[in-house]
């Protein structure tokens, strides 16, 4: 059996749907692996295994877990996608077009449901804030989507690591909900932290061209039962804009006339700017990691951001340059308001895309957090409700 980084795209997926295995490891041992654990040839006399039983590889430098094999089934399926999709990320793959279909059965097998262009539609929303080091372009998927990049890729998903959530008497001081937490299923959590987090209605369009019409993938309806609930949280959040979620007629082409763009995304949310430093005045301090801050007009740090594809030289000079973000969902929270209250619970942040217009069709370029108050200051022009075609 090879090393991780060796595995193929295909074989990545056959060594974790496989209900068992055989494994001759770098240090002589031959190992059985099934869903439930994993055993070594010499292991004890009573065949139940202890520490020392685990598939490790051991070397002059550190300790290597070879054990590449997760029981993907269970209640745990974002944890799991999160995981299989930071190993399967950074292997490489021959044919870039079999990017998704290759990673089909473990998605299928992990549980989170139907996904489009590899995002899962439980909590489209949510999935779009993977994040990589420098990743590289895949021309043949939609930027918004990692089977769009090359490179390893992680979620964003610190407000709903379950492992980490569940029996914190400080973030849930009230007992009732706190044993809630700990009980819950995953995409229950998930589903209460996205509660009333986002306005947004997602068409898709899969033909490129011209002529393709959008259809509805992902969203609330605006004309349904929590319309005024909608209404409220709009004006909270974004006062004195317009609502309207339906797409337009547009033309799908490149600046240089020409089709080609697969999956595009169509709906409206706000855009604002913000010039994008790598390095704030000292006085202020630097809110978190990242390639950059965010800053409004009045020269304060609102947010953070990194770049999909990393930061050329002419970019990191040009400091003051603007940069265009949409807004696309509030962080939300686990917490008991959330799950208690009919009404419109607002959050301190909003997560927002990085986005870059070629033609009448935008990319993405980044992503990041923006504070509450920071869409009221946006540089260049204020925010505006936009129609976004996100190709």
């Amino acid at each position: 059996m090879p090393e991780e980084h060796s595995l193929t795209h295909i074989s990545f997926q056959e060594f974790q749907l496989a209900s068992r295995l055989l494994v001759f490891a770098p240090n002589d041992q031959v190992y059985f692996l099934c869903d439930e654990a994993s055993y070594t040839e010499d292991g004890p006399d009573d065949c139940v295994p202890n520490s020392s039983d685990r598939l490790v590889v051991s070397n002059n430098k550190s300790e290597f877990t070879f054990s590449l094999k997760r029981r993907l089934h269970g209640h745990l399926p974002h944890t799991n996608y999160r995981w299989a999709l930071a190993r399967y990320s950074k292997l490489k793959i021959t044919k870039e077009e079999d990017i998704l279909n290759a990673f089909a059965g473990v998605v299928k097998r992990i549980g989170v449901g139907s996904c489009y262009e590899g995002l899962p539609l439980a909590y489209f929303n949510h999935a779009l804030f993977w994040k990589g080091g420098t990743l590289e372009r895949r021309k043949c998927f939609p930027s918004w989507t990692w089977a769009g990049w090359s490179g390893l890729q992680l979620y964003c998903s610190e407000e709903i690591d379950y492992l980490h959530m569940y029996g914190d008497a400080k973030r849930y001081p009230n007992d009732g909900h706190r044993e809630w937490v700990h009980k819950a299923s995953e995409m229950e959590l998930i589903q209460l932290c996205l509660k009333h987090a986002t306005w947004i209605v997602y068409y898709v369009c899969d033909n490129a061209s011209a002529d393709a019409q959008p259809r509805w993938l992902h969203g609330g309806d605006e004309y349904g039962k929590d319309v005024d609930l909608a209404r409220e949280a709009h004006e909270a959040r974004f006062p004195g804009l317009p609502r309207n979620s339906l797409p337009t007629k547009l033309c799908y082409e490149r600046s240089d006339g020409t089709a080609g763009f697969p999956s595009v995304l169509h709906f409206w949310t706000v855009s604002v700017y913000y010039e994008v430093r790598d390095h704030p005045p000292r006085e202020q301090p630097v809110m978190g990691g990242g390639d950059g801050n965010m800053i409004d007009s009045e020269g304060n740090i609102v947010g953070k951001c990194e770049y999909d594809a990393g930061v050329n030289s002419e970019e990191v000079e040009a400091a003051l340059s603007c940069r265009e973000f949409i807004i696309i969902s509030e962080e939300g929270d686990l917490s008991y308001e959330r799950r208690e209250s009919a009404s419109y619970v607002p959050s301190q942040r909003y997560r927002v895309l990085m986005i870059e217009w070629n033609g009448h069709v935008a990319e993405r370029i980044g992503s990041g957090y923006l504070q509450r108050e920071g869409v009221f200051k946006s540089c260049r022009r204020p925010m505006k409700w936009k129609e976004i075609v996100l190709a």
